[in-house]
């Protein structure tokens, strides 16, 4: 049971409250950072479970996202916010919560960026430093961004979580801050059950350099080429229009579906024979727990968040990660006869309510 920090078990005369968490949601955006998105998704699913009368949850977030979130997740409260556009939402950000800042017994900023002078009971989840790590990932005004509040956030907030030991390890490297790993949670109890089965190699990513789409197209056509009796089709969805796709040769075979809904990502994935992962760099990468918790086949570049999550279960794509390597692990899969080895250990720690769990011990025994 959880009781506000001035509360003791003691003093039966002072009233209790919940403990008060408010959330900010201010860069959830349906449709743009799907990754991001899914982590808000599942931590709001395990919160939406752990509400109780010792404590509370009020998410911030745009005004026209807050009736759809309050329908989906009752148990916890989502104010809008009074600021909308592109470029108000990062200035107002910083003078908003420091208003708010009396309100909540903590506050969870949940991407990366602490406001500036909030004085205290802060906590921010940091999910990879890839700006330093893949410069050429982000355009130059997002560079100058993180570069200016990155450390700021690091050396300020009150407590930082990182969503992986790679990326704590990350952190301390970079600015000498010990953060606390708490993975993120992932909903894997959507993609389980019966499915129909298709003849398909799918490859959800966004199109950033770091995510080397352009050398796993190249290596699906290679494949599909010389190897014309190769049984699977390739599926590619992510964050864009077959319009952003960049120009490649077109194979009858390789399918552009861009964005996909929910509901339409949990039937291709279930669906599907493998996923391929060719990331050179990532800090967590949901699709390797959402593959190997449906006993899907992955094939993955040999990055260390891969041998952090997966361990032994993928087909490593050799480094350097280039359109050779890509082929060559697609072709040692063996797909028809693929056998799921034993889960690793990760898969334990990603369920959305013990996630969400670990999450509110950190907070309450560190207010």
């Amino acid at each position: 049971m959880f009781s506000h920090p001035s509360t003791t078990a003691s003093d039966e005369s002072v009233d209790r409250r919940p403990f008060a968490l408010a959330i900010d949601l201010s860069y959830y955006v349906p449709g743009k950072a799907i990754g991001f998105n899914e982590y808000i998704s599942s931590l709001l699913t395990g919160f939406n479970g752990l509400v109780s009368v010792d404590f509370s949850i009020t998410c911030y977030v745009r005004a026209r996202y807050a009736n759809s979130l309050q329908a989906d997740y009752p148990s916890i409260l989502f104010r809008p916010l009074p600021y909308s556009g592109l470029v108000s939402p990062r200035f107002l950000f910083h003078i908003y919560y420091y208003c708010k800042r009396h309100h909540f017994d903590c506050f969870l900023f949940p991407n990366n960026f602490l406001p500036l002078f909030f004085p205290r009971n802060s906590f921010v989840v940091v999910h990879d430093l890839g700006f330093l790590a893949c410069p050429l990932s982000f355009g130059f005004a997002q560079r100058i961004y993180r570069w200016l509040f990155s450390m700021y956030s690091l050396t300020n907030a009150y407590r930082v979580i990182a969503i992986s030991n790679q990326t704590s390890a990350e952190i301390f490297d970079y600015s000498g801050v010990k953060s606390r790993v708490i993975y993120n949670p992932v909903r894997v109890s959507v993609y389980r059950g019966p499915t129909r089965s298709t003849n398909t190699i799918v490859c959800p990513s966004s199109l950033a350099p770091h995510k080397n789409i352009v050398n796993a197209y190249s290596a699906c056509i290679e494949i599909l080429n010389d190897n014309p009796d190769f049984s699977c089709d390739f599926v590619f969805c992510g964050n864009w229009s077959q319009q952003q796709f960049p120009s490649v040769s077109v194979h009858p075979r390789i399918h552009l579906v861009g964005f996909l809904s929910h509901e339409d990502l949990v039937t291709l994935f279930s669906s599907c024979q493998a996923f391929l992962l060719p990331s050179i760099y990532e800090g967590f990468g949901m699709p390797y727990i959402e593959s190997i918790s449906m006993g899907k086949c992955l094939i993955c570049s040999d990055i260390p968040i891969a041998r952090e999550l997966a361990d032994g279960y993928p087909v490593y794509i050799d480094s350097p990660f280039g359109i050779k390597e890509i082929s060559d692990a697609i072709l040692r899969a063996s797909l028809q006869s693929f056998i799921p080895g034993p889960a690793p250990m990760s898969l334990s720690c990603v369920d959305p309510t013990k996630s969400a769990q670990q999450y509110l011990d950190f907070f309450t025994l560190s207010c």
